[in-house]
């Protein structure tokens, strides 16, 4: 009986899906089917060299893109997975979190630092689901 409590209390334990870098992506937006971002159901992502673009938090630097999540239905948690510099390494920014489409509506921050992303419900204060997003790396 004592191993059966182990194993559940690991699997309440189980981290976010680990976000899977390509060549050239700049962040990614993980949608998941319970309220603490373990259980992965899909992505959203933006990138350096096509669009959706990522942009960059300094002066003079990229702008970035606004671009659609498409989050399913049945999603209860978000999170910013990751962000990557242009060559490829994990580093520090935020992705932006709408209700409306195109950037627009109530918002929400989702603050990355390397192996930690902010889990959020699914939906904003008004109970829409999040639609639209732009990331941002430091």
């Amino acid at each position: 009986m004592h191993s059966f409590s182990i194993v559940t209390v690991l699997a309440g334990l189980a981290q976010p899906a680990i976000a899977t870098y390509q060549t050239d992506k700049g962040a990614q937006i993980n949608f998941y089917t319970d309220k603490s971002c373990t259980k992965y159901t899909g992505e959203a992502a933006c990138w350096w060299s096509k669009s959706p673009l990522i942009g960059r938090m300094v002066n003079g630097g990229q702008e970035a893109q606004c671009f659609q999540l498409n989050m399913p239905g049945n999603s209860l948690s978000i999170n910013t997975a990751s962000i990557w510099t242009s060559s490829g390494s994990q580093t520090r920014g935020n992705c932006y979190l709408f209700d409306d489409f195109n950037c627009k509506g109530s918002s929400v921050t989702s603050n990355y630092v390397p192996g930690s992303g902010t889990c959020f419900g699914s939906r904003s204060k008004d109970g829409w689901l999040w639609k639209s997003a732009y990331c941002a790396s430091v």
